[in-house]
């Protein structure tokens, strides 16, 4: 069963954090081929007491995402501070019920850039908390780190390891030190109990870890999966993971033990285990104990930017007026595919969800003659509706002029799928979009698409 947690399968287009090798992806200073800024996540919802961090991306003018990671030269504003507030790193916390819209801005030669988000405040309260792993054992100087995830009243479940409203402590210090990014650190031989105590809207809960510190060595180190491929503008995260003379393996996912490294960062950069395709190519990822007694490497072969959007995110069905596209991280409507007209959202709107700002580089910067591969699987589990009857199309939309270009994909039982070549006169833009048109049945049943997946080839 899928859980929303509010991500694309495309592994999203955040970019993670890296060097400064050829300003590639990451800045701490707003570049000089500017396009737009945007800030992630959009929509967000937070309860009572807990914390939201937004993130920043600069848009550049060849369609490539740059994190922007120097927050100090972002200016943060919540218009409602009553509801919520947002300090300079763009941490917002929630304060009372309600929605305030939280806006980033940056200043280059002048001008002022700027995006929003809006933040919705609920009045969730703390039904359950977990601590994973439930125990652990740890070596004399090994760090691990742990997480919190929480339940809440409205149905909410987050990873609320770093919320300003979970504290953490240790039973013994003498024995295993937490921070309060829940990373322990084993310091003597013993047992000890790390505890992560969240509270919203006057209700806390806690849970327990078990700390084993032993007298054990580090016999083996190594970085899961060995190989992986990524589309550009993606990331996956390795999991490393050690081996002790006593037989016992430890995830070590963001341990501070550990250091991490690219062998060529205008391919692939790595933060903490996070790795971001940039460019086509491959480059080694190397993990190494920072005491270097151990290490090991994992290679990363980027492609094209090919994506995937998974049915938690976007579902596509039909009713008696027609197919339209649902987001279900809001259950929002977003559009009546009236080719001509949509109604209900604008086009440029409509981009947001299908066009360049979500598929990176997949639209924009496409030139004459690329062929795009398209194709949508069906939820044939779920599925009511007859797919010979049901036609599946697809509109690329230019938002400045209005063009639409319709192309029909060739259906089997299972999968819907083209090759299309564009042969616009003039390449892709920032404002084109993509949009995936279902055609119902005669007797308006659904049509359910479990994932939609775009590519170059």
């Amino acid at each position: 069963m899928n859980k929303i947690l509010f991500s694309f399968l495309f592994f999203s287009v955040l970019a993670g954090c890296g060097g400064e090798d050829e300003g590639l992806l990451y800045s701490d200073e707003l570049p000089s081929n500017l396009s737009s800024i945007r800030i992630t996540p959009k929509p967000a919802v937070v309860p009572v007491g807990f914390d939201v961090l937004f993130a920043t991306q600069a848009i550049l003018l060849d369609g490539s995402i740059v994190e922007i990671t120097d927050t100090s030269i972002l200016k943060w504003n919540s218009e409602n501070e009553s509801i919520a507030t947002v300090d300079n790193d763009g941490r917002a916390s929630g304060i009372q019920v309600g929605t305030s819209k939280i806006t980033v801005s940056g200043t280059y030669k002048g001008e002022v850039y700027s995006d929003s988000s809006v933040l919705t405040v609920t009045a969730s309260t703390v039904t359950g908390l977990d601590i994973e792993p439930e125990s652990t054992e740890l070596p004399v100087g090994l760090s691990q780190q742990l997480e919190a995830f929480a339940t809440f009243s409205g149905g909410e479940y987050l990873n609320v390891t770093n919320h300003r409203a979970v504290h953490w402590k240790s039973s013994d210090n003498s024995i295993a030190s937490i921070d309060n990014n829940a990373e322990v650190t084993g310091v003597s031989i013993g047992l000890a109990t790390a505890t992560a105590t969240a509270t919203a809207n006057g209700v806390s809960i806690s849970d327990t870890s078990t700390i084993n510190v032993l007298n054990a060595t580090i016999t083996n180190f190594q970085i899961l999966p060995e190989t992986v491929e990524l589309p550009v503008g993606s990331k996956a995260v390795f999991k490393p993971v050690v081996t002790l003379s006593n037989g016992a393996t430890i995830d070590v996912t963001g341990s501070s033990s550990l250091l991490w490294s690219s062998s060529n960062m205008a391919i692939a950069t790595i933060d903490d285990g996070t790795v971001t395709a940039l460019s086509q190519g491959s480059s080694t990822i190397e993990s190494e104990g920072v005491s270097g007694n151990f290490r090991d490497e994992a290679l990363v072969l980027v492609n094209n930017s090919d994506f995937t959007i998974e049915a938690e995110d976007l579902k596509w069905f039909g009713d008696s007026t027609g197919a339209r596209y649902t987001s279900l991280t809001n259950s929002t409507e977003l559009a009546y595919p009236s080719i001509s007209s949509p109604t209900g959202i604008t086009i440029g709107l409509l981009n947001k969800f299908f066009g360049a700002n979500n598929l990176g580089s997949t639209l924009d910067g496409l030139t004459p003659g690329d062929r795009i591969y398209l194709s949508a699987n069906i939820d044939t589990d779920n599925n009511t509706g007859s797919i010979s009857n049901a036609l599946l199309k697809v509109n690329f939309i230019n938002e400045i002029t209005g063009a639409t270009i319709v192309v029909d994909l060739n259906c089997t039982s299972s999968e819907c799928s083209t090759i299309y070549t564009w042969t616009a006169n003039n390449d892709a833009g920032e404002y084109d979009s993509i949009i995936f048109k279902a055609d119902i049945d005669a007797n308006g049943n659904n049509v359910i698409y479990d994932s939609v997946s775009v590519g170059l080839r």
